[in-house]
């Protein structure tokens, strides 16, 4: 399942996915981007743009944005399946401290400040990640130099990958949850060992329908597990509740092998999403909807999730 993979479409790139930061609109100068310098300074890929581009053996397609300033932008035309919160992963490199950056839509600021970090080396990369909120259909998403760093340059880049909301809704089936029950442990749902039946559905980024595998991480049974596709590029496992549930952590237990770089968003209405490692300490989430995002850390490892234990 190629989830993160670049798919073009009719009226722009798709997202969800992944955007190599080479492939900006056409257009040229003033319109698909701005570029303080009249010539390739890397001269690869698209020689005669003015945006400065270099052959790079460990960038993901090969190629690389670099030599960034203030003031510099790019454009890409997206055609967004879904509003709302997305998961942005910027893979990036410095020598030293980097600059800052933003993204927008529509000539919004919907990033944030962003930060390019010292990763060792212009061909050393690591992922910087934010979130964004975006509205669906055909835009424009511009990535834009806010500040050099020591190195007078903000950074290279390489690629954005967007990750959007599960498609995810309470359906009419039910799991006999001993295990649900038990890593509920909260007055509302005492841990009795009775068996009880909870509306919930679970959707994974393999795509596939049913999608019965996700449940491996839920069944209570840690001999059992969901993995998930090698290859995707990043992967996603999402719950549906039958009713808002009061969450105050969630506890994974990984598999051997497994890729443990993850984190945990909610909703109670699987539009607006919250980072659950934002919620104060001590205080509960009103959740109706869980999404678990795991991005390649380009490792090779995939996700292996004997149980996911909500608390």
């Amino acid at each position: 399942f190629d989830y993160f993979q670049l798919t073009e479409v009719v009226g722009g790139l798709a997202v969800p996915g992944t955007i190599q930061i080479e492939n900006f609109d056409a257009g040229g100068e003033g319109v698909a981007y701005h570029d303080t310098t009249v010539a390739n300074e890397g001269g690869a890929y698209r020689p005669t743009e003015r945006v400065d581009i270099a052959a790079s053996t460990g960038a993901s397609n090969g190629y690389l944005v670099g030599w960034t300033k203030l003031g510099e932008w790019l454009k890409y035309t997206v055609n967004v399946a879904v509003p709302g919160l997305h998961i942005v992963r910027i893979r990036v490199a410095s020598l030293l401290a980097g600059g800052t950056f933003h993204i927008e839509q529509d000539n919004v600021n919907v990033s944030g400040t962003l930060t390019v970090p010292n990763t060792g080396g212009w061909f050393t990369w690591t992922t910087v990640t934010g979130q964004v909120n975006l509205t669906a259909g055909v835009h424009v998403l511009k990535l834009v130099m806010d500040a050099v760093g020591v190195t007078t340059f903000v950074g290279n880049f390489d690629q954005m990958t967007l990750v959007g909301p599960p498609a995810v809704a309470p359906e009419a089936r039910s799991v006999s949850s001993r295990a649900i029950i038990n890593a509920l442990h909260s007055p509302s749902a005492p841990s009795t060992g009775l068996t009880r039946s909870w509306l919930v559905d679970v959707r994974t980024s393999d795509d596939v329908e049913p999608d019965e595998a996700g449940w491996a991480a839920v069944d209570g049974d840690a001999t059992t597990a969901w993995v998930g596709q090698a290859g995707a590029g990043g992967w996603w496992l999402a719950m549906a509740y039958g009713r808002v549930l009061s969450v105050r952590s969630v506890d994974i237990l990984f598999g051997e092998d497994s890729l443990t770089n993850s984190m945990v968003l909610f909703s109670e209405d699987a539009d607006q999403w919250t980072n659950l490692k934002d919620v104060p300490a001590g205080s509960a989430a009103a959740a109706r909807y869980l999404w678990l995002i795991m991005p390649d850390d380009g490792s090779g490892a995939v996700p292996s999730l004997q149980e996911i234990n909500v608390k």
